[in-house]
């Protein structure tokens, strides 16, 4: 399963912000977050433990990649789990996340790739 999210999503830096603003920000923000998200998820649910591939292509090089990956990688996977798509995403179903960073200064975007744990195999 294969989708692209036109855009790039709010790093730790920013959810931890949002945190420090209100006491519900972070909170907000995640949901929000996730719902845009999963306008791109395409139907279907995972029936076997899965390879998750990120690959963020950032418009340039001023944020970290940590503050990158830990924010997006966790939008990403809570909104999978909120649109059925994955059951869980702890240890069972979410075997490895492989995260990438690269500059598209054209078009931002991330794109995600879930390998079931059989088709990873062959």
């Amino acid at each position: 399963m294969k989708f692209t999210i036109p855009c790039r999503l709010p790093g730790l830096n920013e959810i931890i912000e949002s945190s420090r603003r209100s006491k519900y920000g972070a909170n907000n923000e995640k949901k929000d977050v996730q719902q845009y998200i999963s306008f791109f998820i395409p139907k279907g649910t995972m029936k076997h433990p899965c390879f998750v591939l990120v690959t963020f292509y950032e418009p340039d090089n001023r944020r970290d990649v940590d503050n990158i990956i830990a924010g997006g990688c966790k939008v990403i996977l809570d909104a999978l789990v909120r649109c059925g798509t994955l059951p869980n995403d702890n240890r069972k179903w979410v075997k490895q996340i492989t995260p990438v960073v690269l500059t598209d200064k054209e078009q931002p975007r991330i794109e995600v790739e879930l390998r079931p744990l059989m088709e990873a195999n062959k």
